[in-house]
C-alpha cells in the first residue's frame, strides 16, 4: 500500500499542466560599482522567457559569490511573499519585448512540469535518493524502485507547489535590490587595494522545470569592491572623515603595514575591540562607545576622542578608525 501510495503521489494531483517545455534564460546582471565592503548591492537580474509558450515559474535559483556554492537554492519568487501571512506583498516587474513595463503579483498554486526521460547517472542518482527515503520492507522496496525506474526512464511529470508568476514569450522578470538584499563581500583583512569578485546565478539548479535548454541558465558578473583602507588626502563624505596627506581610515579588521608601521584591529570574545600600532594596543568597550555616540557626546561619527598609540594619533569612528599622519 505504501508503495502504491508513493507512485500515486508521483503521477497525480496537479492543478495545471505544462505541456510544452519551458525555456528561461538569465539575460543580464547589472551591479553598480565599485561598492563598499559590507554595503547593500545595487543589483538587477533579468530573466527572460525565450520559449514559444507562456510559462509558470517560481524562478528557482542558486545565487553565490566567487566559488562558494554553500548557500543552497530557493525560489526567487518567494522573496515577494510574506510567509507569515501566506500572501504576496510585492509585485514582480515584468518587461515586455517592446520595453513596456507591468507589475505582476505572484499566485500560489500547483504546477506540473513535463520532465524528460532520465538515463544513466541521472537515473541512478534519482533511484538512490528514493531508496534512502522509502520506508518499506526489502521486498517492497525492490518492487517500488523497479516501478520508479520504469516511470523516470520515460517522459514524466513533476508536481511543484508554491508561488508562481506567468511569463509570456519574450517577457522578462526584473529582480532588483529591493528583494535581493545581497551585500558586497565583507573583506576581513584591511587593504589599500580594490578587490574583484564574481557574482553568479544558476537558474533552476535541480532541473525541476524540465527546460528545453539549460546552457542559458547560468551567468556570472565580475565586479569591484572598493579598498577597505582609505588614504589621504580625501574630502569628507557622509560615512568617512576628511583625510589629510599621510592619514588613513581603516574600515575592517585585520593587520596592515602602513608607512612602516604595523596596524591591527580585532574583536575579542568578550565583545571588546582592540586596536594596536606597532604592538602598542588599546581596548575599547564597543557598547560603551556606541552609547556615547547615541547620546551625542561626540560629533561627526566619532565614538571616542583621539588617543596616541605607537606614536600615531588614533580616533575611533562608527565606520572604522582614523590614523593621524604616519
Amino acid at each position: 500500500m505504501k508503495r502504491l501510495f508513493l507512485l500515486i503521489l508521483i503521477i497525480s494531483g496537479w492543478s495545471s499542466f505544462i505541456l510544452a517545455l519551458p525555456d528561461l534564460a538569465v539575460q543580464k546582471i547589472t551591479i553598480v560599482e565599485p561598492g563598499e565592503p559590507g554595503a547593500v548591492m545595487d543589483l538587477n537580474i533579468f530573466i527572460q522567457n525565450i520559449g514559444a509558450e507562456a510559462v509558470k515559474t517560481r524562478l528557482p535559483a542558486q545565487i553565490y559569490f566567487d566559488n562558494d556554492q554553500s548557500g543552497g537554492a530557493y525560489p526567487l519568487i518567494s522573496l515577494y511573499v510574506d510567509t507569515r501571512i501566506d500572501k504576496a506583498v510585492r509585485a514582480v516587474e515584468i518587461v515586455s519585448a517592446d520595453g513596456s513595463k507591468t507589475e505582476q503579483y505572484p499566485v500560489k498554486e500547483k504546477v506540473s512540469y513535463l520532465q524528460p526521460a532520465l538515463s544513466g547517472e541521472l537515473l541512478n542518482k534519482k533511484l538512490q535518493e528514493m531508496e534512502k527515503r522509502l520506508e518499506l520492507s526489502p521486498e517492497e522496496k525492490v518492487i517500488a524502485l523497479k516501478e520508479a525506474e520504469e516511470f523516470y526512464s520515460k517522459e514524466h511529470s513533476l508536481e511543484v507547489e508554491g508561488w508562481f508568476i506567468t511569463l509570456q514569450p519574450e517577457e522578462t522578470a526584473k529582480l532588483d535590490s529591493k528583494v535581493l538584499s545581497y551585500t558586497y563581500p565583507f573583506e576581513e583583512v584591511s587593504s589599500l587595494e580594490s578587490k574583484t569578485h564574481h557574482f553568479y546565478i544558476l537558474l533552476d539548479p535541480e532541473g525541476e522545470m524540465g527546460e528545453e535548454k539549460t546552457f542559458n541558465n547560468f551567468l556570472g558578473k565580475l565586479f569591484t569592491v572598493s579598498p577597505t583602507i582609505l588614504k589621504g588626502p580625501l574630502s569628507k563624505t557622509s560615512k568617512y572623515p576628511a583625510l589629510a596627506e599621510g592619514e588613513y581610515f581603516v574600515t575592517r579588521l585585520g593587520c596592515s603595514e602602513l608607512s612602516g608601521k604595523k596596524v591591527c584591529s580585532e574583536l575579542n570574545e568578550d565583545g571588546t575591540w582592540m586596536i594596536s600600532v606597532n604592538d602598542e594596543e588599546q581596548t575599547y568597550d564597543l557598547y560603551g562607545l556606541l552609547m556615547k555616540w547615541l547620546n551625542g557626546l561626540f560629533s561627526d561619527g566619532k565614538l571616542a576622542a583621539a588617543q596616541d598609540l605607537g606614536g600615531v594619533e588614533v580616533t575611533v569612528y562608527v565606520n572604522g578608525y582614523k590614523l593621524g599622519a604616519i
